[in-house]
């Protein structure tokens, strides 16, 4: 387990094991599960789902009954959430998806979900590789991310203050609690669309997601929310982005040099 983990285990682990904490965890992340599902729905091929990341399976339930979809695989490191997971009746495999191989063969899964994974991690070349490797020729990967393009995050950085989801100065102290000490890495969809392209994927279309959605409501959040719906319409303004990309060619590690084809 690399360090970055490790710093987090322990609660994540106690987390995994409690009802409680997944639905404080579940509740942020309502309309975001419901997009994915959705944008599952619209695939060609769907038959068997692989979702890394997990954590107790909660969206996974949701995924598996989405029409087309025979079984779905969870992927997750901690052993409790696999647990709840197979409670669930769900297929479960722990995987260190930052830098180790996955356990499953060569095209196994006609679509992998990776959701808010991806910015936790290292070495995201091999990531996607993986996923390409485990993946279906012209099957799919749905990857979603949050996006430092955001408005609000426009907004606070003139304000001078820090972008929300955004690394922190360590990994263990923080001043603004919009800060995601977990984030390694935050950046906008040309970025990601290169990246994403230089490891063999093909972005076809991109959703949104905010998770503005599914907080309480107050007079603030009330502004916030409208302003957010009317931000979005513009992409590049979203709170996240939903990467729906169909496995092409080879995967290659990028180079500096790789000019790609951006997704603006």
């Amino acid at each position: 387990m690399n360090s970055h983990l490790d710093r987090n285990w322990d609660n994540y682990e106690a987390e995994a094991g409690s009802a409680r904490a997944e639905r404080a965890f579940s509740s942020d992340q309502v309309t975001k599960v419901r997009t994915i599902a959705k944008v599952l729905g619209s695939l060609s091929r769907r038959e068997h789902i692989a979702e890394v990341g997990s954590f107790t399976g909660y969206a996974a339930e949701q995924y598996a009954r989405t029409p087309g979809v025979a079984s779905v695989t969870c992927f997750d490191l901690s052993e409790t959430a696999l647990l709840r997971c197979r409670e669930r009746g769900l297929k479960s495999s722990s995987w260190n998806a930052d830098g180790q191989p996955c356990p499953s063969p060569d095209a196994s899964f006609d679509v992998v979900l990776a959701p808010d994974i991806i910015e936790h991690l290292v070495d995201t070349e091999f990531f996607l590789s993986e996923l390409h490797r485990i993946c279906k020729p012209d099957g799919y990967l749905v990857l979603s991310t949050p996006n430092l393009a955001f408005w609000l995050n426009r907004v606070r950085l003139l304000l001078g203050r820090v972008p929300w989801s955004y690394p922190g100065v360590s990994s263990q102290t923080k001043r603004d609690p919009a800060i995601d000490l977990n984030h390694l890495r935050i950046n906008v969809p040309a970025e990601w669309g290169n990246l994403l392209e230089a490891c063999g994927w093909r972005v076809e279309r991109i959703a949104v997601y905010s998770l503005l959605d599914d907080q309480p409501m107050s007079l603030k959040m009330g502004v916030l929310k409208l302003i957010d719906r009317v931000a979005r319409i513009r992409q590049e303004l979203a709170f996240g982005h939903i990467y729906i990309a169909k496995r092409c060619g080879k995967a290659a590690a990028p180079t500096l040099a790789s000019a790609g084809s951006a997704v603006s």
